[in-house]
């Protein structure tokens, strides 16, 4: 039975004004149905839709199929994880595509300091500087996008969802998805240490929830770090401060719907 996502994923918002006047740009991902090859991106200027077609127009090809996620890594350049078709793919913030790799598979989710693009994964197998590095479960891959090569990965839980990043850590949220038998031991919030890209942590979420893990994110001042799932519940665990990551004492995990 085919299965149907969200129709719109992700928005990144992109501003550029100047002293005279401020234009607003906004790029939409859409994902599409999937195993259909049909995901697509929205470009928007002043609130008016200026191409709903806008990379297959600026490339003359199609983005691809169920792009799962869309982040700015620095003020030239985007990424865009299109998980379906395993392809992580880089275009300008005018829509120009420059470099794309299929060497992390069934990727989900991205995030950035800047320097590199980090992605989670539900595959099992990474390409890495030639090579093909295997996993048993789930897996963060580190891009340097200078050469758009992924340098590294760190296995990390059953079926990574949302990563964060944060003051020198990754945060990754594991959802068990695929129907996995749900145990205390595997929904964990791994946390990653970027100088070593080792994972060196594992927060236990909660032992009774009926809903799993989908996301992570932390707010950029650090007065929000949490995990989100589809559940219309919070429910408090550890604090941030009881693992050592330099947020603010009244910072929580919490679990909120997406």
């Amino acid at each position: 039975m085919q299965k149907f996502y969200s129709f719109l994923l992700s928005v990144l918002l992109l501003l550029a004004g100047s002293t005279l006047s401020a234009q607003e740009k906004i790029i939409l991902l859409n994902e599409g149905n999937w195993q259909s090859d049909n995901g697509r991106i929205t470009y928007f200027e002043n609130g008016k839709v200026v191409s709903n077609q806008w990379f297959r127009e600026k490339n003359g090809f199609k983005l691809g199929d169920t792009p799962n996620d869309i982040i700015a890594v620095n003020d030239n350049l985007i990424a865009i994880a299109v998980n379906w078709s395993n392809i992580v793919q880089f275009i300008t913030p005018e829509g120009k595509a420059v470099a794309a790799t299929e060497d992390v598979p069934n990727n989900r989710k991205l995030a950035t300091d800047g320097d590199y693009l980090y992605l989670s994964s539900y595959g099992h197998e990474c390409g890495i500087d030639g090579h093909f590095a295997e996993f048993q479960k789930g897996f963060v891959a580190k891009i340097d996008v200078r050469t758009f090569k992924v340098v590294a990965a760190v296995e990390v839980g059953y079926e990574p969802e949302g990563i964060a990043f944060y003051k020198g850590h990754l945060f990754v949220a594991n959802t068990e998805g695929y129907g996995r038998k749900q145990t205390a031991e595997n929904k964990v919030l791994a946390v990653i240490k970027i100088a070593t890209f080792q994972s060196k942590e594992a927060v236990p979420f909660w032992h009774d929830a009926k809903s799993l893990p989908a996301a992570a994110r932390i707010s950029a001042d650090g007065t929000d770090a949490a995990s989100a799932n589809r559940a219309a519940t919070w429910t408090k665990t550890k604090s941030v401060t009881q693992i050592e990551y330099g947020l603010p004492k009244a910072t929580c995990f919490r679990f909120r719907p997406l």
